[in-house]
């Protein structure tokens, strides 16, 4: 709510025209109202005495009531006006009435600056409140793109870190196949060596942790044995024949492959299974029988 503060101004010339109201109307008292009473009240006296000397019924309490009001009129003083010092040069109707006219336009020209003092101010509060806005609103892009990049910049440094130790885990990988051959190698004259079964369990329990803390960090093998073969997520390195139910599929994981959130960290090398005996695929256009019209 707006509160309007009157200038200092305006109080004294407020005060001014209030107290030369005073002295005008002191003045007319004066000089009009009580003259003119004292001659309606000596009309009167004159009327009621012409009438009383002509009706010979009047009564003694009329005739006592207008000598008591004559007493009155005679014993009432008359009011000092001394001490305010007025006089007609003092304070004019036309001084006066222009000194509020003026007024009046000092006070109009007063609101019209308040108005657009308000005006000025609501537009101020509607531009504060759209930068305000705007502000706000790139806070918060800004803030969701340093996320976006922390979350990038963090991405990128697990992705570097765990790097190395993909090729850690394909060197285990190596060694637990390397123990299997050695126990499926083992015959009656022939004993696989000692706590062999051991090491294969302990490669199986290294492999096992070491997904489980790769998975931690959401990296995951590529499944490619007995798959069809995907040429984003494997490179064939080498083919085999094999029977016509596994023609087109993945036979042997030479290397294994990882992805991370649908990024491809490395490509899977494999050996993928062909069938020696499949029929040709006829080409687009052409029919599978030359003689066919």
């Amino acid at each position: 709510m707006l509160t309007i503060k009157i200038p200092v101004w305006l109080e004294k010339l407020t005060k001014w025209a209030k107290k030369q109201i005073k002295k005008l109307v002191k003045f007319i008292k004066k000089k009009t109202l009580i003259p003119i009473i004292k001659w309606i009240v000596g009309f009167l006296s004159k009327k009621l005495d012409h009438e009383v000397e002509q009706s010979t019924a009047a009564s003694e309490w009329k005739t006592k009531a207008i000598d008591d009001f004559k007493s009155w009129l005679a014993d009432m003083q008359e009011p000092d006006f001394s001490a305010d010092s007025a006089s007609p040069d003092s304070c004019d109707l036309y001084t006066l009435l222009s000194e509020f006219s003026a007024l009046r336009q000092e006070i109009k020209m007063q609101n019209r600056e308040q108005h657009r003092l308000i005006r000025e101010t609501g537009k101020l509060a509607e531009s504060y409140q759209q930068s305000f806005e705007q502000t706000q609103e790139l806070f918060k892009q800004k803030t969701k793109d340093i996320a976006e990049l922390e979350t990038k910049i963090r991405s990128s440094c697990e992705k570097t870190s765990a790097m190395p130790f993909l090729d850690l885990r394909s060197a285990l990988v190596r060694g637990h196949e390397a123990t299997l051959e050695i126990t499926k190698s083992k015959g009656f004259f022939r004993r696989a060596p000692k706590g062999i079964e051991s090491i294969s369990q302990g490669y199986e329990m290294a492999l096992r942790r070491f997904d489980k803390a790769l998975g931690s960090i959401e990296i995951f093998c590529i499944k490619t044995v007995g798959q069809p073969f995907d040429p984003e997520t494997m490179n064939a390195v080498d083919k085999k024949s094999v029977s016509k139910d596994q023609d087109g599929l993945v036979v042997e994981e030479h290397l294994s492959g990882f992805i991370r959130n649908g990024e491809i960290l490395r490509t899977a090398e494999v050996v993928v299974g062909e069938c020696e005996d499949r029929e040709q695929t006829p080409e687009v256009g052409t029919s599978p029988n030359p003689q066919a019209k």
